[in-house]
């Protein structure tokens, strides 16, 4: 049989456990904007390189849609409609295209948008480090 209070925490643990909650929060924040950014970063570098189609594969549409939430995470808005428009090609009912000519073009959209996603990026990670 326990007494009443037993199993509670002492009131320094709570206090410790209060104090902690933001920095792991940020911490947790911190490592989402960084994976939200590599994402991106390696969208736009597989573009670069003309090798956006091995970037795409195996799964095409669920790489497009990770790539289109990531741009659209860092307010690269055209970008990611671009992406959008990807996913449609691939998965439209009776008249899917096949990757590489989506990958061709896709490329071709993505090197000529105005865009620059490459600052956004950095933007969204020094917004990150000016948050409390």
């Amino acid at each position: 049989m326990t007494r009443d209070g037993d199993n509670l925490p002492q009131s320094g643990a709570v206090c410790a456990e209060t104090q902690a909650r933001p920095l792991v929060n940020a911490v947790l924040e911190s490592n989402r904007r960084r994976q939200i950014a590599q994402q991106v970063l390696e969208c736009l570098q597989a573009v670069q390189r003309g090798e956006l189609r091995h970037y795409l594969e195996p799964l095409p549409v669920m790489r497009l849609n990770l790539a289109q939430h990531a741009f659209r995470e860092i307010g690269a808005i055209r970008t990611a409609n671009i992406l959008r428009s990807g996913v449609y090609r691939l998965t439209r009912p009776g008249a899917a295209e096949p990757i590489a000519t989506v990958a061709i073009d896709l490329a071709v959209q993505l090197t000529a948008t105005t865009e620059r996603a490459d600052r956004k990026v950095v933007s969204y990670l020094a917004l990150a480090l000016e948050r409390p």
